[in-house]
């Protein structure tokens, strides 16, 4: 499985039955968010759309062309191959500066039909990896290169809301 799915699948499990009594918000066990109070139908001002998970990443100085060479065209071809295998439904990655020393320069963006994509995800996604990166090894070199240039500052999964 590839470590941003297995972190995607557990921060999805960590919300599931949570509830947040300041925010108003509270998550089910489909990991879906909603407005308490509100309920689906015609009258709501909005459609639930795709599920997105965002990997938050902090390069190191001077590194950008390197990860970008190395670590990123490698997540190309597995999200590529996912998108084909009808895992995914697209996916994206955003440059841009950042806030501060300890915020993130680079956005992976991952689009997922609905919250049911996740189920079984996993075992399909180490499944891809294998494939694409090599073997156990292979790939156990290849996230330990990625720490030289790189910090997971966050991670979240957000449903898009469709505003009618």
């Amino acid at each position: 499985m590839s470590e941003h799915a297995g972190n995607v699948l557990r921060s999805c499990r960590e919300e599931v039955n949570h509830v947040d009594c300041y925010s108003g918000f509270y998550v089910d066990c489909g990991c879906a968010c909603h407005r308490r109070g509100m309920h689906v139908g015609a009258g709501q001002a909005y459609s639930e759309g795709s599920v997105w998970s965002l990997t938050f990443i902090k390069l190191k100085p001077g590194m950008f062309d390197v990860y970008m060479r190395d670590a990123v065209v490698g997540r190309k071809r597995e999200m590529e191959e996912a998108k084909k295998q009808g895992l995914v439904l697209s996916h994206k990655v955003l440059s841009g500066t950042s806030a501060n020393r300890e915020d993130w320069d680079l956005l992976f963006m991952e689009e997922y039909k609905n919250w049911a994509a996740f189920d079984g995800l996993s075992a399909k996604m180490e499944a891809i990896e294998a494939k694409v990166m090599g073997n156990e090894e292979q790939r156990a070199q290849a996230k330990f290169k990625r720490t030289d240039v790189r910090e997971v500052v966050g991670e979240k999964v957000m449903q898009e809301l469709l505003i009618k």
